[in-house]
């Protein structure tokens, strides 16, 4: 009856053994896994978005530039022609060169400078 009541014993240690391990395993399956693949995905998730924001930042910022660009040099033109003709009117002798460069469209490029620096500042990319 003792080897019976031993193996009675250790059946159950060894079922409930057997049955933890088993539980454990389910759990790591079921639960563990899932959970860690949907974390990656969500970190995939938000490297990509973080990815797309920086993209798109410097897509901006490319535009800005070429804007200021546009606007210094249109700017630049016309302060150009106004210098010359407050020149005209007041008699006062301007360069041959600054009459040339307005025909050809051309600037000043101290001129253009700081038009270009007011439009990077007005638009937030140069303090």
């Amino acid at each position: 009856m003792e080897t019976l009541k031993g193996i009675n014993l250790f059946s159950i240690i060894a079922s409930v053994a057997i049955l933890i391990v088993a539980l454990s395993f389910a759990y790591y399956l079921v639960i563990f896994l899932p959970s860690k693949e949907k974390t990656m995905q969500e970190q995939a998730s938000k490297e990509l978005q973080l990815k797309q924001a920086e993209q798109q930042k410097k897509d901006k910022e490319a535009q800005v530039y070429k804007d200021c660009d546009d606007e210094a040099a249109e700017g630049a033109r016309e302060l150009l022609k106004s210098k010359i003709e407050i020149a005209q009117n007041s008699g006062t002798a301007i360069p041959s060169t600054w009459k040339e460069a307005s025909e050809k469209g051309l600037h000043l490029k101290d001129d253009y400078n700081s038009y270009y620096e007011n439009c990077l500042r007005r638009n937030g990319i140069k303090y």
